[in-house]
């Protein structure tokens, strides 16, 4: 594989790689400052060789490969939220080549250091060939910023100097502990409303009172993100496992799951991997919505 990677500079990044004929673009983009109230956006471009209009005729193939979208290594990266996904370009020609492009909004969880990892993208071939081909991407590091401003407790404390007499001293010490506890009351709702409120936000999604609460949540999902969130949610409170982070062949070894539904799990799977990559949620989601309550009521 032959790469070429642009540093990133501050919070915006692009990093170019080829192997043989197809290409990729990471990118991600933020404010210059960012803060766990504010978003990232990544940005994937995979590009491959188009083909001639003549034989895209005859086959009905318009590019050599065919780009698989890096939604669960995405989903699944620690420190992160993944709040939205789109497909911002489906099938552009441009220059010989056939272009998609998919957005990932993703919101930070603490602040600190974070990173997106590596990411996998995979190019499976539209002829004979049966082995994909593959870029890796360099992991992107990105700094998010504390809502509380400063850090009291980080600032070295000196005593109090009055040139009025020693009365100011302890005025100012009391000014200091004010300052200590309206920080600390900040820094605990933070914490509060970052790790309990997710908690309670997740609830209304998919409540974690029992498993009927699964096929309430299914109902209520609107999007195909919901309805992988719900799956994998489920699955997590009835396996402790992350499914988000499993692919087809780790699913089929499932030894916790009957053939049958390992063959089940297999099929959902891979059927919203390609509803995501198709152009539009419409095609399929009724009966996807169907497959994943059948395959919850196995499980429950």
């Amino acid at each position: 594989m032959v790469s070429a990677l642009v540093p990133i500079l501050l919070l915006v990044g692009t990093s170019t790689y080829e192997n043989g004929p197809v290409r990729a673009f990471v990118e991600l983009k933020a404010a210059e400052k960012v803060t766990v109230a504010d978003h990232l956006t990544l940005r994937v471009t995979m590009m491959v060789p188009e083909v001639p209009l003549e034989e895209t005729r005859e086959t009905g193939n318009q590019r050599r490969f065919k780009p698989e979208p890096p939604y669960r290594k995405i989903a699944a990266a620690p420190g992160l939220t993944l709040v939205d996904s789109k497909r911002s370009i489906s099938g552009k020609r441009s220059a010989g080549f056939v272009v998609d492009q998919w957005e990932y909004r993703l919101q930070p969880e603490l602040p600190g250091e974070g990173s997106i990892p590596e990411l996998t993208l995979v190019f499976w071939p539209n002829d004979d060939l049966t082995i994909p081909l593959t870029i890796t991407s360099e992991p992107i590091s990105f700094v998010v910023a504390s809502i509380v401003e400063g850090d009291p407790l980080e600032a070295e404390l000196k005593p109090a100097v009055s040139s009025v007499g020693p009365d100011r001293g302890w005025k100012r010490w009391l000014l200091i502990l004010a300052i200590v506890a309206v920080w600390g009351a900040l820094r605990f709702r933070y914490w509060k409303e970052r790790i309990f409120g997710r908690e309670t936000a997740d609830s209304t999604i998919l409540e974690t009172r029992g498993a009927s609460s699964w096929f309430r949540a299914l109902n209520d999902a609107i999007g195909l993100p919901e309805m992988r969130h719900v799956l994998e949610k489920a699955f997590r409170e009835r396996f402790d496992l992350d499914l988000a982070t499993m692919d087809q062949a780790q699913i089929e070894r499932l030894s916790i799951l009957p053939a049958n539904l390992r063959a089940e799990l297999a099929e959902i799977t891979s059927d919203l991997d390609v509803a995501a990559f198709a152009r539009s949620e419409g095609n399929g989601i009724a009966e996807l919505r169907l497959k994943i309550e059948k395959f919850l009521e196995s499980i429950r």
